[in-house]
């Protein structure tokens, strides 16, 4: 269990009821989203294909396809077709409501930030297309999330490697990637002003 969700105690209550209840309710919704209609799109089925032929040759086929996602369906494929497809939903999904709790925590406490979080999940089964996009998404939070630490320089290395690995699962993400260099640029410009900060910028010469 991600230890953001240790927090999700009540004050005079286990220290992990609140987490053992979040992880039933949402491992539960994203069971009953199961039976609400919806299929996969043709993208999807691609990454499934890919999938197959790297089991089958070891080798990805199309680069630009998220081979790191290709990977990760393979840890699914032993189960075959369709219990494969279905356990894949459930997991990448209940990882993405995670990330979404821990993202809502700070601001809607854990009760309303797993509500919240359990009704993003039929915009993630319907508009979230293919699954990729679902990991890529879960990433883009956590790296949010590690900015709340203390520790300036380790929360800033964690975030930004959070959100490159978001861009290895899905090539859009480095719009979001880009959003954040511009704004710790902007904010380091703000806290340190213009002059400090191109000195920071300038080669230093070794004694």
């Amino acid at each position: 269990m991600p230890r953001i969700l240790t927090g999700l105690t009540e004050p005079s209550g286990n220290r992990w009821r609140g987490p053992l209840l979040a992880s039933v309710a949402i491992v539960g919704a994203v069971l009953l989203s199961l039976l609400n209609h919806w299929e996969m799109t043709a993208e999807a089925w691609g990454y499934w294909f890919f999938a197959r032929v790297f089991a089958e040759t070891g080798k990805f086929i199309v680069l630009d396809r998220s081979p790191l996602y290709t990977l990760y369906l393979n840890g699914f494929r032993w189960l075959e077709y369709p219990t494969s497809v279905t356990v894949e939903y459930v997991v990448t999904s209940v990882f993405s409501v995670i990330s979404l709790v821990a993202l809502f925590k700070p601001y809607l406490g854990w009760r309303r930030g797993v509500l919240a979080a359990i009704l993003w999940i039929p915009f993630l089964q319907q508009i979230a297309e293919p699954p990729v996009q679902r990991i890529a998404l879960a990433l883009q939070c956590w790296a949010v999330v590690a900015r709340r630490t203390t520790r300036e320089r380790f929360r800033v290395a964690v975030s930004y490697a959070l959100l490159g690995l978001s861009v290895m699962f899905r090539a859009t993400s480095i719009v979001i990637l880009a959003l954040f260099v511009v704004w710790d640029i902007l904010r380091t410009l703000k806290q340190r002003g213009l002059g400090p900060s191109l000195a920071l910028l300038r080669p230093r010469r070794a004694d």
